[in-house]
């Protein structure tokens, strides 16, 4: 918050925002040749870098209509368990997909 104890602010001014961090969102960018096994309800491991040897674990919500053409990838969109709020938004993590 960027506001001086005591000192007057906009009844419009936002000053702080509350994050639900219960559940985080991932969006993976998978390529063309691994679409054909992704489908919603799968469940996916996560291992964000900062919290070497935790696995966290998601489940594919949906995923883009459409390829990307520039990169030929297709943006699948995932729901990650997160109870302790360990992983936050910006996190990198690399992403396995469960296919048995």
């Amino acid at each position: 918050v960027d506001v001086a104890p005591g000192a007057p602010v906009e009844a419009e001014r936002a000053l702080l925002t509350v994050i639900d961090l219960s559940v985080v969102g991932v969006v993976a960018r998978v390529p063309e040749a691994h679409v054909a096994a992704i489908r919603p309800g799968q469940t996916v491991r996560v291992h964000a870098t900062a919290h070497p040897g935790l696995v966290f674990t998601g489940t594919v919500k949906t995923t883009a209509a459409q390829l990307d053409a520039a990169s030929g990838t297709l943006r699948v969109f995932i729901h990650v368990e997160n109870p302790e709020a360990k992983l936050l938004p910006g996190m990198n993590a690399r992403l396995a997909f469960v296919t048995e």
